[in-house]
């Protein structure tokens, strides 16, 4: 499907970029299972949420939250980077553009900032394309709302806020 759209696409317009990704919801793991495209600006794109025990912290009554940095279980930079081997491996391989669509961490889990930090960095050091998920869209995830999950009304400044505010600025032309 992505080639025929791919080809149809071409076949009007030559320049704008296409993003493509996997189909299972753009798994960070999942370039591999993608051709690389015989076609000009096409963009592989991969969402980063690991790990689920951090990012995903759903119920802010479940206490006590994971945090990151975590060296009893290995959750540092260094993890992150193991994790988002094949993608970088798939970039080096193929000369891919990589974009990373969705990344981000539940407001309430520590170090929640200190994360976002580490994967800005690293996506940087890559030269990916990122976006954070998500603003605006659910309090959860918000960079506008407190660490703390009993507050939900927006605050005028977090860590986690500077973090992004911080690796944008990074790509100001």
């Amino acid at each position: 499907l992505a080639a025929r759209t791919i080809k149809a696409i071409r076949a009007i317009d030559p320049k704008t970029p296409i993003i493509v990704e996997s189909d299972r919801m753009a798994h960070h793991d999942d370039l591999e299972f993608l051709p690389v495209f015989d076609a000009p600006n096409i963009i592989y794109s991969i969402h980063f949420y690991t790990p689920g025990q951090l990012t995903h912290q759903l119920r802010p009554d479940q206490k006590p939250f994971q945090g990151y940095p975590d060296e009893s279980k290995g959750y540092n930079k260094e993890y992150l980077r193991k994790q988002l081997a094949a993608a970088r491996e798939f970039q080096q391989k193929t000369g891919a553009r990589i974009y990373v669509g969705e990344f981000g961490c539940i407001r309430w889990a520590p170090g929640a900032a200190d994360y976002l930090k580490d994967l800005i960095d690293i996506f940087e050091e890559y030269h990916w394309d990122w976006s954070y998920h998500a603003f605006r869209e659910w309090p959860g995830w918000s960079v506008e709302y407190s660490d703390n999950p009993e507050e939900n009304t927006p605050v005028p400044n977090t860590k986690r806020k500077e973090v992004l505010l911080e690796g944008l600025k990074k790509n100001v032309k």
